[in-house]
């Protein structure tokens, strides 16, 4: 690739702390995710109520696909939420079973998602487990990094 000067551009995969501080942004990133999810789905495990919803509406957000519900909250008073937390196939004017959090009725899930595997957990706390050993191989500082003998590479000195 060539600048406008006529200078050819050298790609060379960037440094090492450059590397490190993106892996540890996508690390946290990654973790803090899943803390969120294991909160909302601890806070639905221990104190979620069933309640019936009707599908009022759905909206499309690119490949996402958001459903308004309605059902009856705490007190009975009624409450629509969005939520994209229902399964697919389900149409406008449908009756679901919806499971949500009386301290916070924005946490509302589909009652046939409830339980489901643990798979989302196991994938984000890998990532976050990969990106946050190659931040730290990145950063540690290069005393901490063992020399190698010249004359047997597999002894350090």
């Amino acid at each position: 690739m060539k600048q406008a000067s006529g200078t050819r551009v050298k790609y060379r995969g960037g440094s090492p702390r450059f590397k490190g501080v993106l892996a540890l942004v996508c690390g946290l990133g990654l973790l803090i995710g899943f803390v969120v999810l294991e909160v909302d789905s601890y806070a639905l495990r221990t104190h979620g109520v069933r309640a019936t919803a009707g599908v009022d509406g759905t909206k499309h957000d690119g490949h996402n696909r958001s459903y308004l519900l309605t059902f009856s909250g705490p007190g009975g008073s009624p409450v629509s939420e969005w939520t994209d937390d229902v399964r697919s196939g389900t149409k406008v004017g449908d009756r679901i079973t919806v499971v949500y959090d009386p301290q916070d009725v924005s946490n509302v899930e589909d009652q046939r998602d409830e339980g489901r595997g643990p798979w989302a957990d196991l994938v984000l706390l890998a990532g976050a487990a990969f990106f946050l050993w190659t931040a730290y191989t990145d950063l540690r500082p290069a005393t901490a990094r063992p020399r190698r003998n010249p004359r047997n590479p597999f002894r350090h000195q």
